[in-house]
């Protein structure tokens, strides 16, 4: 496993390197996620989905995943897929209206790509998906499912 290899290879035969070889520790992590330009290329966000759901991804990482408004959904449901997302991550995400930043990414994607409309009718249920996730993760407050 390399991450030279890694970032030789097509950006569409990335995710599926990473995969076979699952060992990568947190400090090779790191080193490929400054390398990605996520959102440049929808095959590295695949590989950035796989980073979030790695075992070895730190906090700080996931944090930023699902937190920061700079990734899209598919990156919040791949850290909310980790064992390791934090009761603090899943209170970040929960319930949050459709306008706040953890969306951000994800409403200026889908505006850019599909109009206003396509946003206003598709928003409601990507927040329900991530809440459905948050509610089901093992590190879900209990004062969250009641």
């Amino acid at each position: 496993m390399s991450i030279e290899k890694l970032f030789d290879l097509n950006p569409s035969d990335r995710d599926d390197y990473f995969m076979e070889y699952w060992d990568w520790s947190s400090d090779e992590l790191k080193i490929i996620l400054d390398k990605i330009n996520y959102g440049d290329n929808s095959n590295n966000n695949i590989l950035v989905h796989s980073i979030a759901t790695h075992p070895q991804t730190n906090i700080d990482h996931l944090k930023v995943f699902a937190l920061s408004g700079k990734y899209g959904s598919g990156c919040i449901k791949s850290v909310l897929m980790n064992d390791n997302c934090t009761e603090e991550i899943i209170r970040g995400i929960y319930n949050k209206s459709p306008e706040d930043k953890i969306y951000l990414y994800e409403k200026n994607t889908n505006i850019e790509k599909w109009g206003k409309d396509f946003w206003n009718q598709s928003k409601s249920g990507i927040v329900e998906s991530i809440n459905k996730l948050a509610l089901e993760h093992k590190n879900c407050p209990k004062d969250l499912q009641e």
